[in-house]
């Protein structure tokens, strides 16, 4: 009689990692055990818990960075493991820490390819100053896209989150809400068009940003108009 409450793996009887290469697999079976050490026992914690700064997974986080599961995503030079199949290996640990908890799969989804990726597309010393500590797992990121009226649809006429350049820096104006990890994240990456209504690029905001999308009431969904600041050193990436 199986006493788990997970459901069978398919994985192995359908042949899923048939043609996959060794080192994916390598990262599939580090997961999974790390996974069913880490985040198994307290999964069920996780899952009913609320999405507050008290409620964020963070001895999880920890751990999973530790144990160097942020490396995955990432090149060498930025502090990742420099895998030659990064999106598949990525795609394989959130596949098992899923199987665990999907609440702790979309942290690590949100913090590494969200907010990471985006990053990627960053200057180098934007990389230097947000993309090694994500891949490092000292920051947590956490990736700011829904609007009241954006979302899925992410084009200049839908996102009103507008970037103003001052004699500072960037002063951002908008509504976001709906951003997982913030109620624990270092920053965000925040899509936004300027004033001429031309979308542009992934802004990272510093540690001043949790307030931007945690209401009063503390649960983590923010759905509130603010005029926030960025400093001058996180600038508009590249576009490519």
């Amino acid at each position: 009689m199986r006493t788990s409450l997970n459901p069978v793996r398919q994985a192995e009887r359908l042949y899923h990692d048939l043609l996959s290469p060794a080192e994916v697999l390598e990262v599939r079976d580090r997961v999974r055990k790390i996974a069913a050490a880490v985040v198994a026992p307290v999964a069920g914690r996780i899952a009913h818990g609320d999405e507050r700064v008290d409620g964020f997974p963070r001895d999880v986080f920890d751990s999973l960075a530790t144990a160097g599961l942020s490396h995955a995503p990432f090149t060498a030079e930025v502090g990742g493991e420099g895998l030659a199949n990064p999106i598949t290996a990525t795609a394989v640990a959130i596949e098992e820490l899923a199987y665990q908890s999907s609440s702790v799969a979309v942290v690590f989804d949100v913090h590494c390819i969200l907010a990471g990726n985006a990053l990627t597309h960053g200057t180098v010393a934007q990389q230097r100053a947000w993309l090694r500590p994500v891949a490092e797992g000292s920051m947590v990121g956490a990736f700011a896209t829904t609007e009241p009226d954006a979302s899925s649809d992410l084009s200049p006429k839908a996102v009103q989150t507008v970037a103003e350049r001052t004699a500072d820096g960037w002063v951002l104006n908008g509504h976001k809400r709906w951003i997982s990890n913030s109620p624990a994240a270092t920053f965000s990456v925040r899509p936004h068009r300027d004033s001429s209504d031309k979308l542009k690029g992934l802004r990272p905001a510093g540690r001043r940003q949790p307030a931007l999308a945690v209401p009063d009431g503390g649960t983590g969904h923010g759905d509130r108009e603010r005029t926030h600041a960025v400093p001058e050193g996180c600038a508009t990436s590249r576009r490519r």
